[in-house]
């Protein structure tokens, strides 16, 4: 009788809310189609005869397969078809859709292995992906095909199908180690600055699992840069596992110690960790990377980490270190003098930690630049008060309760003045 199966299955059975790559022991499966949800019955039905009689079974999941004698009704036949006689094409979907196309060639080559595996006498039931363990947008598909006809492709816009998936892409460890499995056909070269734009790619749309198999990839292939690295760190970050952010920051910066951005990155990384002094090194060197002028950052870059200092600078005074705090908003001016906002609240800051006089100095700063600003006049005035100069304080509260009465703040400041003038 028979002892030894091998089932073809499909990588539809990961649905839509497998993280890539899709590796064979993901726990939850959730098909999104009839076609999916039968094979995946079937992979069920041969781990029931696997464990009821012995059976040997490898069950190999297809990534989308192309070559020759494909099915006519398949996207890679029906394209070129369709494209070489001068037919429009039927887009379904906006064209971000991707697939793991794998060439008959290499599926065969899986196929041998899985047969030569079941051969063994021990019974066994096992998954393998057969994929070529890399992912191509449908939009770019069409424009291979097109480009390889030398025709330019009329396209038919449609709705994305509900039974489709937005993404498939094979991990093929498992199958490089137990059926010996190695694809060698690829759709597409693609080179290092490539991957990577892809990777930028994914992780604007929030692909942050998709952008790290693409990283990996790169960097495992030996041919990563700086670049890489940061956007790995981000990745890492937004995934929520600093640890390894923090690793792929410092790779960065050990390939490129002027990395502006991976410093700023990784100081963020840290503040969050609550390891704040080793975040305002981080800042303190992506101010100094460039020499002198803004620490040699452009105008944006510099906004951003004087954000970043005053981000830590809030971690300390939420902990009542405000002499490590002002110290955090006097870098941030140090990056541009012109970042009102920032002046305001380091007057702030220095009013609570007792530096009137200080406070007084950078507030009138800001009310020179924002004379029209209720909130910095009324702070103002109280910086004078706090320093004896009661007068001054009285002439701006009582002309910002002239222009608006309704304010409560003034009123109580004005309030402040005549207990302390005994009524």
């Amino acid at each position: 009788g028979v002892a030894r199966f091998v089932f073809g299955s499909s990588s539809s059975v990961y649905g839509d809310a497998t993280p890539v790559p899709f590796r064979e022991d993901e726990p939850s499966l959730s098909p999104i189609s009839p076609y999916a949800a039968t094979k995946r019955a079937g992979e069920l039905s041969c781990h029931v005869y696997h464990h009821l009689y012995r059976f040997r079974v490898a069950v190999l999941r297809f990534f989308t397969v192309y070559g020759s004698r494909q099915r006519p009704d398949l996207a890679v036949h029906r394209f070129t078809r369709l494209l070489a006689s001068g037919q429009a094409i039927e887009q379904y979907g906006d064209g971000s859709s991707e697939r793991d196309y794998t060439h008959v060639d290499d599926i065969v080559g899986g196929v041998l292995g899985a047969v030569r595996w079941i051969a063994a006498e021990d019974a066994a039931y096992e998954i393998f992906n057969l994929g070529e363990s890399r992912t191509v947008r449908l939009a770019y598909l069409i424009q291979l095909v097109a480009e390889g006809l030398g025709v330019e492709p009329r396209i038919e816009l449609k709705p994305a199908q509900p039974g489709d998936v937005r993404r498939t892409c094979a991990d093929i460890t498992k199958a490089r180690r137990v059926l010996g499995y190695d694809p060698q056909v690829t759709i597409m070269d693609v080179s290092p600055e490539q991957l990577l734009e892809r990777a930028h790619e994914r992780f604007e749309l929030k692909d942050y699992y998709g952008a790290l198999y693409l990283l990996h990839e790169l960097i495992d292939a030996g041919r990563a840069f700086a670049d890489a690295h940061n956007l790995l760190g981000l990745s890492y970050e937004m995934l929520g596992r600093p640890e390894r952010a923090l690793e792929a920051f410092d790779q960065a910066l050990e390939l490129n110690p002027r990395y502006v951005e991976a410093n700023i990155h990784r100081g963020i990384v840290l503040a969050e960790l609550g390891r704040h002094e080793e975040a305002t090194e981080a800042f303190q060197a992506a101010q100094e990377s460039g020499g002198e002028d803004r620490g040699g950052v452009t105008a944006h870059q510099a906004a951003k980490l004087a954000n970043l200092h005053a981000e830590v600078g809030e971690a300390y005074a939420e902990a009542g270190a405000f002499g490590l705090a002002v110290e955090q908003y006097q870098r941030a001016l140090e990056l541009g003098p012109n970042y009102h906002d920032l002046r305001f609240r380091l007057g702030r800051l220095l009013l609570e930690a007792g530096r009137s006089l200080e406070a007084r100095e950078e507030l009138e700063k800001v009310v020179e630049a924002r004379p029209g600003a209720v909130d910095v006049q009324s702070v103002y005035g109280l910086a004078c008060f706090m320093t004896g100069d009661g007068a001054t304080a009285r002439s701006i509260w009582e002309a910002l309760h002239e222009k608006h009465p309704e304010d409560i703040r003034v009123k109580a400041y004005l309030g402040l003045l005549s207990r302390g003038n005994g009524g």
